[in-house]
């Protein structure tokens, strides 16, 4: 039994959304570099994954209605986010946090979305923005060309190994919106997509091998995504550096289904989303969270004290701060200052 299409919103996807982008903020400013290094072994393949789950409600099979949907849903807001954090942004460079640009050269960072071809954005977190544009259109493209899931597997692999192959994905990270990831985050989308169009599938699995050997399963995933990040140690989408790919994928995808599958069983405990309704508007207003966050961060840093310390656990408040007191700031901008593609 496959998803049903009729649902618009699952409450757990918005959690594990919301939770994740604790985990971007955290990793942003933790001083600690063993967390930093196992934060990045999960935390923007799983917002790939994400985004793979809320492709199984898509109900387009036309190239061209399918790009004007991402183009306003996430080239709009793209541009936008960055012309709002650009005060922010000279702000910082005034305090020394931001190298200074020329309006020019902004501008140019702006279109080409990646800092390492020399030309910064006002918010280099948006990166990821672009990048999942172009990798939401390349797993769409494989989707509607092929008549079964095993189809979509093996040409997505064929994909990405065939830009490996060709040296597409070779070079660090100078590629214009990250096109390079894009390929590597695509076998992410498409793990999210048959995740979630087989939840069913999944919760009935859950429910027939019982409470205990759930646990187990989950522990079983933690223990997998670690042992291979220990493994694999330091990778970086942005930089395009992974190690060994089959470590990063194995370590991604084991830890964010782990992380999952608690949020879908802590889903069904009485009290457990309306305790967590904070963390679900988080992840519903994520897009501004990508753009503020870092720029946030450095002005709190440089004017309070408290939160310029070094100490870990200062930097931990800190994030606190920002993912809890940003939300007012974020649903104001996401409903009312970006456009919203019209719903037939």
């Amino acid at each position: 039994m496959e998803l049903k299409k009729t649902v618009r919103r699952i409450p757990w996807v918005d959690i594990l959304r919301g939770f994740l982008m604790f985990f971007v903020i955290y990793a942003h400013t933790t001083t600690n570099q063993d967390i930093n290094d196992y934060i990045y072994s999960f935390h923007m393949p799983a917002f790939f994954i994400v985004s793979g789950m809320t492709f199984a409600f898509n109900k387009e099979r036309s190239i061209l209605p399918y790009f004007k949907k991402k183009l306003l849903a996430l080239v709009v807001p793209y541009f936008l986010l960055n012309l709002y954090v650009s005060p922010i942004w000279y702000w910082t460079t005034q305090f020394g946090a931001e190298p200074p640009q020329k309006l020019w050269q902004l501008a140019v960072g702006v279109l080409l979305s990646n800092k390492n071809t020399g030309f910064r954005m006002a918010s280099n977190t948006t990166w990821f923005i672009c990048c999942l544009f172009l990798a939401d259109l390349f797993f769409f493209l494989i989707w509607r060309k092929c008549r079964s899931d095993a189809a979509i597997v093996v040409s997505c692999l064929l994909v990405t190994a065939t830009a490996y192959a060709c040296g597409i994905l070779a070079h660090p990270g100078g590629g214009i919106w990250h096109v390079e990831t894009a390929f590597t985050a695509m076998i992410f989308i498409m793990g999210g997509y048959f995740f979630l169009k087989y939840i069913e599938r999944v919760e009935a699995f859950l429910d027939r091998i019982g409470k205990v050997k759930t646990v187990l399963l989950i522990l079983l995933l933690f223990a997998i995504g670690f042992m291979f990040f220990f493994w694999n140690g330091r990778v970086s989408m942005i930089a395009d550096s992974y190690q060994n790919l089959g470590y990063f994928y194995g370590s991604a995808f084991a830890t964010t289904f782990g992380i999952a599958i608690c949020f879908i069983l802590a889903s069904r405990k009485n009290g457990f989303l309306k305790g967590m309704t904070l963390v679900n508007q988080v992840g519903i207003y994520t897009l501004p969270y990508i753009a503020f966050q870092v720029p946030l961060m450095r002005v709190l840093r440089h004017y309070i004290p408290f939160f310029g310390n070094q100490a870990d656990w200062h930097r931990f408040v800190l994030s606190l701060v920002v993912f809890f007191g940003f939300l007012p700031v974020a649903m104001v901008i996401q409903k009312y200052l970006i456009p919203k593609r019209k719903k037939k």
